[in-house]
């Protein structure tokens, strides 16, 4: 699976953030520190949909599997 869309949405959203603060905030000591945080925001928030697909990738696998009858122990 691809994260594409859910990075694209993200990215969005974190964007606006970026462009708000840039926009609101003129002094750099308040800036600085708050795009920091935007942007430990889009890695945290990227990495935990990237989880999150690869989980579901796992459990269709293994759902296809054990429903195809592959998932069966050969030895009795």
């Amino acid at each position: 699976m691809s994260t594409f869309y859910a990075d694209m949405a993200i990215d969005t959203i974190q964007n606006a953030k970026l462009e708000f603060l840039r926009n609101t905030m003129k002094e750099d000591i308040i800036q600085k520190p708050l795009i920091d945080f935007v942007e430990a925001q889009r890695t945290f928030t990227k990495q935990i949909a990237k989880s999150g697909l690869d989980l579901i990738s796992v459990g269709t696998e293994s759902m296809t599997r054990f429903f195809d009858g592959s998932n069966k122990s050969k030895s009795k």
